[in-house]
């Protein structure tokens, strides 16, 4: 039983790291700062981060610089986010109650292994993908709505990216301390 529950908990592991680092930008308002310096319109993006922030927070439940097509969207990403947010609620306490070293350094390699084929794969067929698997109701927007002048394709991508890099570090920590504990043990 315990060999099978290891497995599982390896194969979880980059969804695991994956939200961790995920939460961790979208929650960060210093990140909202970095991405809005490079925006195309980084006035307009500033004058609704904290609306946004939140509303994805629970905070509030109105962002009154979006239509009512936009607020739409934004409630089914507030929806998603919650999903996710459980679910990575869950895996923690199922990590943190079964600490297991080993889960930790195969995990980070099985992270480092998807988050390369992932790398190779064109930003747009998985911002695509992503939100027709997602969402149902419209995520396409015209280029004059507040949502794309603030939300654009170089803020998802350059979020892509972190959320790449962020993931790839924790997953080589997990690997470097699986590493030092074998070797640990071993002495």
């Amino acid at each position: 039983m315990e060999l099978r529950l290891d497995k599982l908990l390896i194969v979880l592991f980059p969804l695991f790291v994956l939200l961790l680092s995920s939460f961790f930008l979208i929650l960060n308002p210093l990140f909202y700062n970095l991405l809005f310096d490079i925006s195309e319109s980084p006035s307009v993006a500033y004058s609704v981060k904290w609306e946004v922030l939140s509303f994805l927070t629970y905070i509030s439940d109105d962002i009154v610089s979006f239509n009512e097509v936009e607020l739409i969207h934004m409630f089914e990403v507030r929806q998603v986010m919650t999903y996710f947010f459980v679910l990575f609620l869950v895996l923690l306490i199922v990590y943190l109650s079964y600490l297991n070293l080993n889960v930790l350094w195969w995990g980070g390699w099985w992270s480092l292994i998807l988050l390369t084929s992932f790398v190779f794969l064109p930003f747009n067929l998985l911002f695509v993908g992503f939100h027709e698997f997602l969402f149902f109701g419209q995520w396409t927007f015209p280029q004059d709505y507040l949502m794309i002048q603030v939300f654009n394709k170089t803020f998802f991508y350059v979020f892509f990216v972190c959320i790449i890099v962020l993931t790839s570090l924790l997953s080589m920590f997990c690997v470097f301390f699986g590493y030092l504990k074998k070797k640990i043990t071993k002495v």
